[in-house]
């Protein structure tokens, strides 16, 4: 895992979010991918904020290809903060399709192999 700059605080400032598990871990997940691109994620905040957690992560995770967002992270080795990811961890909450796409995407789902 490669060392990212900021990544404490974005961790503390995640933690004080108010809300639920989810939330929490996409406002780390936003904060970590804006240190990683250096800039405000200008298309997903607006989104966050009319559709929730739950569908913006559906609407990106269901894109025919990964997200931006996605790749960056990848590309960091913090595929953990993915919204696929994200998805899987949380997958109560998400269709079916929504986690098999995930699943798909990242070629397994971690928290399976975790709960065995």
């Amino acid at each position: 895992m490669k060392e990212i700059p900021g990544l404490a605080y974005a961790i503390n400032r995640a933690s004080k979010v108010g809300g639920n598990p989810l939330h929490r871990d996409v406002m780390l997940a936003m904060y970590v991918y804006e240190l990683l691109i250096g800039k405000r994620a200008g298309r997903t905040w607006p989104m966050l904020k009319k559709h929730g957690d739950v569908e913006t992560i559906s609407r990106l995770v269901l894109k025919k290809t990964a997200s931006q967002g996605y790749e960056v992270l990848v590309a960091a080795g913090r595929v953990d903060l993915s919204f696929e990811a994200i998805a899987l961890k949380y997958k109560s909450l998400f269709p079916e399709k929504i986690v098999m796409v995930a699943k798909g995407r990242l070629g397994h789902d971690p928290y399976e192999e975790l709960a065995q």
